[in-house]
Order: structure tokens, then C-alpha cells, then sequence
């Protein structure tokens, strides 16, 4: 059907497009698309988020926080990457993944738009979250960084918490090829005077994070 075909076009372009973000990531900026958005839909239905990068354990971090919010009664969203079998295991509210619907809709529609930009695949993804994430009324989404943190397009967010789990080497040829290095780009989602949470991080990485929370004058625990 015309459904499977479209969803199949999507799964088929994450491989793609995955290429993209990370041959630009060094000079990568989010499009104005994205953000027109993205604000649009947080004017219009605001929710709180919380903001989550590292290296190990983002992911089991970010569900856990996703389950103790909603068995507290708050209606959350969940953005997470990548996915293992379906592509809609990245974005769920209440545990529920989109709709097949919801997804070629989305689509659909940017397929009609005809725009001068090409957004990566990444940048969609996350747009169709945050734009589902609205629609559903979450009170609270837990929205997981893509590679690095201080150029990742989720960086567009201001949450109400950072979360930056253990570092180690990942994508060195993008974040650097030292922990602090690498730490420091995973730093950039530290907001001013937005608290953040550090995993185990311990001498010049520990010091990354503690120089960058005090130029934030954000709390950092």
C-alpha cells in the first residue's frame, strides 16, 4: 500500500541521510526550517523537557527517567536513537510509539513544501517528534542528543535538567580524540542556571563540566 511504501521510503533514507549529519557535523547548523518549526510548536503547546548526552548509558537513562515521570501521573514524551527494528521506537508517548499514520503523514507534508533546504534526517526525525510530542499534550519530554550535544540539532531546547552520563571515545572524528575534548562537546547542552546532573566523571574530564556549569552559573550535581 501506499502507507508501507512511503514508511519503507523513510527507514531506506535513515541510512542515507545518517551519512550527511555526520560528514558536516563540523560546521553543522540547524535549519531555519527546523527551528520555524519547532517554535511553532512549543508556542503553541508548551511542555517541559529534559535534556540527555553522554556516551554510555544515555539511552537506559533517558527511558528510566521516561518511567519513573509517567508512574508519577505526567503524560511524557520520549525521543531516543537509534532505533532497533522500527523506526518508531524513537518517538513515544507513554510508551507508545507514533502511529504509521502520524509518521507518512509528517512526510507527506514536508514532501509537499517544496523547500530551498534539505534538512538532514536527524533534523526531521526530531521535528516530527517534538511536532508529536505537541499534538499528544505531553507534560514533559525527555529528548535524547543524536552525537555530541553542543552541535546537535537537539541543542535548540532550554530544558528544566541536563544529563550528561559517563564519557568514553565515541565518533572521535567528530568530537576529538581526547575525553575532554569529547566531554566539552558534550557539555554544550549545559544552559545558563539550568541544573545538570553528571555520571561518573572524575579529574580534567570532571573539570570540563565544572568550568562550563560555573560559566552557566548552572548547579551542577
Amino acid at each position: 500500500s501506499c502507507l508501507v511504501f512511503s514508511y519503507q521510503i523513510l527507514q531506506i533514507t535513515f541510512f542515507i541521510s545518517t551519512y550527511y549529519v555526520f560528514i558536516f557535523y563540523g560546521t553543522y547548523s540547524i535549519h531555519a526550517f527546523v527551528r520555524k518549526r519547532i517554535t511553532q510548536k512549543i508556542i503553541t503547546h508548551k511542555y517541559k523537557t529534559i535534556h540527555i548526552a553522554g556516551t554510555n548509558g544515555k539511552g537506559s537513562t533517558a527511558h528510566t527517567i521516561a518511567a519513573i515521570l509517567q508512574s508519577a501521573g505526567y503524560r511524557v514524551g520520549l525521543y531516543t536513537s537509534p532505533h532497533l527494528v522500527d523506526f518508531r521506537e524513537r518517538i513515544r508517548v507513554n510508551g507508545v510509539m507514533i502511529s504509521h499514520e502520524a509518521v507518512v503523514n509528517f512526510v507527506n507534508r514536508y514532501r509537499a513544501m517544496s523547500l530551498d533546504c534539505h534538512p538532514s534526517f536527524f533534523e526531521l526525525t526530531m521535528t516530527m517528534a517534538f511536532e508529536h510530542f505537541a499534538n499528544e499534550k505531553v507534560d514533559i519530554a525527555v529528548i535524547e542528543t543524536g552525537l555530541g550535544g553542543r552541535l546537535d540539532s537537539t541543542n535548540i531546547i532550554t530544558p528544566i535538567l541536563s544529563v550528561i552520563t559517563n564519557i568514553s571515545f565515541d565518533h572521535t572524528a567528530f568530537l576529538g580524540n581526547t575525553l575532554t575534548a569529547i566531554a566539552a562537546e558534550k557539555a554544550g547542552i549545559i544552559k545558563p542556571s539550568i541544573p545538570v546532573v553528571i555520571g561518573e566523571a572524575q579529574g580534567p574530564v570532571r573539570e570540563v563540566f565544572q568550568q562550563k556549569a560555573d560559566e552557566q552559573n548552572s548547579p551542577i550535581y
